[in-house]
């Protein structure tokens, strides 16, 4: 780089792509902690939001199950059967049960479709019977053999637990609920029981094939991380983490469901929820060269403007050098009052200065010439009469 301009082009663009780059490396950077900070709080929240949708929906319907376990029909024991299935028929209707039934203190349940089924062993009951309203996690049927969910509360008589009474609801009643929750496009919410086993989700069949990933972790170490997070769901944990799941990376976010011994997760995937973050990185990426050409365009104009003069005093030099002074230095950088004016000044300075010297010179060596005319004439005198004389002499 022999040029004083393209110096000046290289050394800026040099300059503007490392404050470009360490802008927006910096940028984005920062943006990605950022954003990641955010989603590890909201997520979290957002379950533990969800969570609180749950609690109300189950609740909802343990409120309505007490208010006919409280009717006198349905807790007197001496009431028929026919009487007390017309009141559950039409409660079934209301509340879109599959079916409901009554059982008594050992476990003998008798259901809406005439029905009859031993339920003691089953854990919603002995909750129900001990005195404890709750719902049971996605089981199988023992009437069909579908998967249902149980919502039960204690039937009471003077005070004294004298029966369960059961509606028995759709086992993909929770994924409905669930996939009502979203976060941003594609964002899903899931649960898990205490055992990890799926009883919500928006791929249903999980739900019914009781898919466990602490179980399918076993023979696909891929789902690790996502088992280490349903790990933490299980111990009831609150928390954020993040997995990759059939090839896609996701955040999860997860909190406990109050009274059911749940856990509800929202995940979302790591594409979607960075893309705006992504989008900053490319526009980076873009604008880095334009202001880099931008900034060199500028830098060639600027590099013009003082290698001009410069390139200008370095031919008049050029010119001087060779005994030429005859050129003058332009009035326009004459005029100039930075450090190329100066130097454009002391040059025209040299140059008068180098011509009065010449003329100078020029002036003595004229001066000279007519001193040597005048002693070469007195010599001619001189030798003329010296030969007269000596002719004389003769």
């Amino acid at each position: 780089m022999k040029s004083i301009k393209t110096k000046i082009i290289v050394y800026l663009g040099i300059l503007l792509l490392v404050i470009c780059s360490g802008l927006g490396s910096t940028a984005y950077i920062i943006a990605s902690d950022a954003l990641t900070a955010n989603v590890r709080e909201s997520l979290p929240q957002l379950a533990e939001q969800a969570a609180k949708v749950v609690e109300s929906r189950i609740d909802e319907q343990l409120t309505a199950l007490e208010i006919f376990a409280g009717m006198d029909i349905i807790k007197d024991s001496q009431s028929s059967w026919e009487d007390k299935k017309k009141i559950l028929d039409e409660a079934s209707a209301k509340y879109k049960h599959k079916l409901m039934g009554l059982a008594v203190i050992s476990g003998t349940a008798t259901f809406t479709d005439g029905s009859t089924v031993d339920i003691k062993d089953r854990a919603y009951f002995q909750k129900a019977v001990s005195g404890i309203k709750n719902v049971s996690d996605p089981i199988i049927s023992k009437i069909d053999g579908s998967i249902i969910t149980c919502y039960a509360v204690p039937v009471y008589e003077n005070g004294i637990v004298t029966g369960v009474l059961v509606a028995l609801r759709d086992g993909s009643e929770m994924s409905n609920i669930t996939n009502d929750m979203k976060f941003g496009k594609s964002g899903r919410a899931f649960m898990i029981n205490k055992q990890g086993t799926k009883i919500a989700h928006s791929k249903k069949e999980l739900v019914l094939n009781m898919d466990n990933d602490l179980q399918n972790v076993k023979s696909n170490p891929g789902l690790e991380a996502l088992a280490k997070l349903e790990q933490r769901m299980t111990k009831g944990e609150k928390g954020a983490g993040m997995y990759s799941y059939e090839g896609v990376i996701k955040y999860l976010g997860f909190a406990p469901v109050p009274k059911t011994g749940w856990s509800i997760a929202v995940a979302a995937p790591r594409d979607e929820i960075f893309a705006e973050l992504d989008r900053l990185g490319i526009l980076i990426l873009v604008f880095t060269p334009v202001i880099m050409l931008s900034g060199m365009g500028i830098g060639f104009v600027i590099a013009r403007q003082i290698s001009g003069p410069i390139k200008t005093a370095s031919e008049f030099l050029e010119v001087a050098a060779a005994g030429d002074f005859s050129r003058g230095v332009p009035g326009k950088f004459l005029r100039l009052k930075d450090e190329v004016g100066v130097l454009t000044k002391s040059m025209d300075k040299m140059q008068k200065s180098v011509r009065e010297v010449i003329k100078g010179v020029i002036n003595e060596s004229a001066n000279v010439d007519h001193a040597v005319g005048a002693a070469s004439s007195h010599m001619t005198e001189l030798t003329s009469r010296i030969e007269d004389i000596a002719a004389t002499t003769q």
